[in-house]
């Protein structure tokens, strides 16, 4: 929650939902004064495959926040995401 105060993007961000039909893993990226980040969650007790939505560039995405360990060297095209996992990915434009 205090990552959540502390960042205008993720307090007044637009919201883009992505794969709705899914509800194991949902995803949506945050936008705000050319700034954005990208949540996915795993809501599920197992194994959950997320792919990366193609307006994000693999080299461009860093992770501010993760429950699970997971570093940027992880950060692929198809996520598989475990059991529970959570991860707040922010955009880095080159």
């Amino acid at each position: 929650l205090a990552i959540k105060k502390s960042d205008p993007v993720l307090l007044y961000g637009s919201t883009i939902e992505y794969y709705p039909d899914d509800r194991q893993v949902i995803s949506y990226s945050r936008s705000y004064e050319g700034k954005r980040f990208l949540i996915v969650g795993n809501f599920s007790g197992t194994r959950g495959d997320f792919i990366m939505p193609g307006d994000f560039e693999l080299d461009e995405l860093s992770i501010r926040l993760t429950n699970r360990g997971r570093t940027d060297a992880e950060v692929e095209e198809v996520m598989k995401m475990k059991p529970y996992e959570a991860i707040l990915f922010e955009e880095n434009k080159k």
